[in-house]
């Protein structure tokens, strides 16, 4: 289908080049699933660790144009790899799959799997967790965004979820309308504090501190339940960012934390 999407497997050399490679799609790599047209499968993709135990890491890919329930409403596959790439089996995330539903109800336009973000183990249940955008949310204003923190199972089953947006997760700040919070295709992760829970950058590109989408980050430190228990804001006006933001800037369209200075602090 068109735009339906794909990932592809890249087995590298120590010089960077390709070794050999395995696609996964509708025809290639054993893809349990069907993807459907202009999906977007790969929009967003993050390594999960090795989440069932076999050895072997295994990934979480976005298809924010997913239609389950609603016209771009959005998924999140959990794809379990073997070691030449191909997909084990997988796990679908959407309103109709993977008891996400149990928690909370996509809606159209959502684009939920926007971007996600391996979130280690958040409560040290032994299994690691996922973060998944939906920069289409809505919550009391259209477009201003949301993220889920997924609590999984062994076989990449929603076991409990928590949304942070204007209306949950205890979030600090009041997100605008069409701010798209989310909307970074990868989402940083990282223990800033200390605490031993891992945080989370997020970035809101269409913020208009300063100018009109010059855009803001979000340092969203989180409990165990994932909640959050504090939050930082980067942008022209909050966090001492140390430059001018212009208009169509569009700061926080992707994110990562790593220590970059060695510091032990996160970046």
């Amino acid at each position: 289908g068109y735009d339906s999407g794909a990932v592809y497997i890249l087995f590298l050399k120590t010089d960077g080049d390709v070794q050999s490679v395995q696609k996964i799609s509708n025809h290639y790599g054993h893809m349990p699933y069907s993807i459907g047209g202009s999906e977007y499968f790969g929009w967003s993709s993050d390594s999960i660790g090795d989440l069932d135990g076999d050895g072997v890491v295994d990934v979480a890919v976005g298809a924010y144009y997913d239609d389950d329930g609603g016209t771009y409403s959005g998924a999140v596959y959990v794809l379990f790899l073997t070691t030449d790439g191909l997909t084990k089996s997988a796990q679908k995330i959407s309103n109709y799959y993977g008891g996400f539903s149990s928690f909370y109800y996509l809606s159209t336009y959502d684009y939920f799997g926007s971007g996600c973000s391996s979130l280690r183990d958040v409560d040290s249940d032994g299994v690691m967790d996922l973060a998944v955008a939906a920069y289409g949310d809505d919550d009391s204003t259209g477009d201003s965004g949301a993220v889920y923190i997924l609590f999984l199972t062994t076989d990449g089953l929603v076991k409990t979820a928590q949304k942070i947006s204007n209306y949950y997760g205890n979030f600090p700040y009041t997100l605008g309308g069409s701010d798209n919070f989310g909307h970074s295709q990868t989402l940083g992760s990282g223990d800033l504090d200390g605490d031993g829970v891992t945080d989370l950058a997020v970035g809101a590109y269409a913020d208009d501190d300063g100018g009109t989408d010059s855009g803001s980050v979000y340092i969203i430190f989180l409990t165990t339940e994932g909640v959050v228990k504090s939050a930082q804001k980067i942008s022209e006006y909050y966090g001492r960012l140390g430059y001018y933001l212009a208009t169509y800037d569009y700061f926080g369209t992707a994110t990562t934390l790593a220590d970059v200075d060695g510091d032990g602090m996160q970046d």
